[in-house]
């Protein structure tokens, strides 16, 4: 009976929404289109990887992945959420791929909820379409990575902002703590919304004389925000605060840097915050004018709350960008549904009733702008597959004899961590990294050809184990592989 209950529901649902459903069966088939071809596997997805196999391990994780500038750790949550994923999928980092897509298309879900709530139904579609579509967003959603799953949360606070200042609903004031605290474990980059929680609550309460009904949920959102960054609060207080001494370095060394090439980055950052999940992937004037152009003519409604909202929220997204020394597309996740947004508020100032026929020409023209961007027509062509047979093939060829993993690539990670993954859960004869005792081979991975006695004196500078040069392996990642044995 709960069954019939369940899918009478959902036949409901697509009967009282049939367009919504076609677009979210595209999106899905999009997403779902051989993930292998587009799953990267380097340094950062191996490094995470192993944290979650550690995890099963019985090594529970304080620390989470550590950030691209700076050097500085964030929290632990996506080892966590990931975790059952990579499990289910038996250790295949495709696990967490599957689950990456799977939340996209819950924020898919979830925007067309939320635009619901301020947009008409064609407006809502429009802007839900056209997020679902956007080249960027598809990208990333198809291969795992803590940033690609920044946007559900970042919807999240933003749709609970939303509630506070709309409607004064101190009651989400306890989730904006805890989605504050998961989304600054995603990627520093949601730092930048924090200023905009301190606006939207101070305009939330201005006028309100009764302060103490905001004790109970205010300790409940400050106690949550603790708790989900508790395991990095204790390991910053057992290790003596290394990474807040790195955060306040990195700060200070940024904003002194940013602030003389301020205009600079303020123009890269503006041009591509709006336009760039339209497709204008250059930073020109082009892409300014539209990102200035959403902004002018959104600004009809400033009115209405979400305006305001939306505002304040891009602003201090930007102005934050514009201190680092680089960005690149993902630190724009914490907003990249903001653009959907303002389309939607230009939609409904200047164009009342929008005919579904000129929606569904608005979407198919747009997909057709997107298709070339689209990476899943352009696949890898060293793929998480031919890790694992390379593994298995080494391991076969060894015979049970011991033998070892090292790079000599430039990033100066000489552990093989994305070769060595697939040799660590396969149960392989592969000796831990760092031990060179007692082995009967080496296997050398560089991304250049060289002579093997190149090879060899590289190899000296950081270990001591006399060898012989056997044969080199071009492999399918253009990466070279040197086999020496004793």
């Amino acid at each position: 009976m709960k069954h019939a209950t369940f899918y009478s529901r959902i036949f409901q649902f697509v009967k009282n929404h049939p367009y919504f459903s076609l677009l979210f069966l595209i999106a899905a088939a999009l997403r779902f289109y051989i993930p292998t071809a587009t799953q990267n596997f380097a340094l950062d997805e191996a490094r995470d990887s192993y944290a979650i196999w550690y995890l099963f391990q019985g090594h529970f994780p304080l620390l989470g992945p550590t950030s691209s500038l700076g050097n500085i750790h964030l929290g632990p949550f996506y080892y966590y959420l990931m975790a059952p994923a990579l499990w289910l999928a038996n250790f295949n980092p495709l696990g967490m791929t599957y689950f990456t897509i799977v939340l996209s298309l819950v924020t898919i879900g979830f925007l067309y909820f939320f635009s619901q709530k301020i947009f008409n139904k064609t407006t809502t579609l429009l802007i839900t379409s056209l997020y679902a579509f956007s080249a960027p967003i598809l990208n990333h959603a198809r291969f795992a990575w803590q940033p690609n799953i920044l946007p559900l949360f970042a919807l999240l606070l933003f749709y609970c902002l939303w509630q506070l200042l709309q409607n004064k609903n101190f009651k989400v004031l306890p989730w904006i703590g805890l989605l504050l605290g998961i989304c600054l474990q995603l990627h520093y980059s949601s730092i930048f919304i924090i200023p905009a929680i301190a606006v939207v609550l101070w305009l939330a309460i201005k006028k309100d004389k009764k302060l103490y009904k905001l004790l109970k949920p205010g300790l409940q959102s400050l106690g949550l925000f603790l708790l989900v960054l508790s395991s990095f609060i204790y390991s910053e207080l057992i290790n003596g605060l290394p990474n807040i001494q790195l955060l306040l370095q990195f700060s200070g060394t940024t904003v002194s840097l940013g602030m003389q090439g301020f205009a600079g980055h303020l123009f890269r950052v503006f041009s591509q915050s709006l336009a760039g999940l339209l497709g204008f992937t250059q930073t020109n004037w082009l892409s300014s004018l539209v990102s200035a152009g959403l902004l002018i003519l959104a600004a009809k409604s400033s009115k209405t709350k979400i305006w305001y909202l939306s505002v304040f929220y891009y602003l201090f997204g930007v102005l934050g960008l514009s201190l680092l020394p680089k960005t690149a597309q993902h630190y724009f996740s914490f907003m990249y549904f903001l653009p959907f947004l303002l389309i939607g508020l230009v939609v409904d100032c200047y164009f009342k009733k929008v005919k579904s026929i000129y929606v569904l020409s608005i979407v198919v023209g747009f997909i057709f702008l997107q298709w070339p961007a689209y990476n899943f027509l352009k696949p890898l062509t060293w793929q998480i597959q031919d890790f694992k047979n390379l593994a298995w093939e080494i391991d076969m060829q060894s015979s049970g004899q011991k033998y070892n993993l090292i790079s000599i690539k430039p990033d100066g990670e000489y552990m093989a961590l994305p070769y060595r993954y697939f040799f660590d859960i396969a149960n392989t004869q592969v000796a831990p990294a760092n031990d060179y005792d007692h082995l009967d081979a080496i296997y050398v991975i560089s991304n250049s050809l060289e002579k093997p006695d190149q090879i060899l004196a590289t190899l000296a500078k950081q270990i001591d184990w006399p060898s012989r040069y056997i044969k080199t392996l071009k492999l399918k990642n253009q990466d070279y592989m040197y086999i020496f044995t004793l």
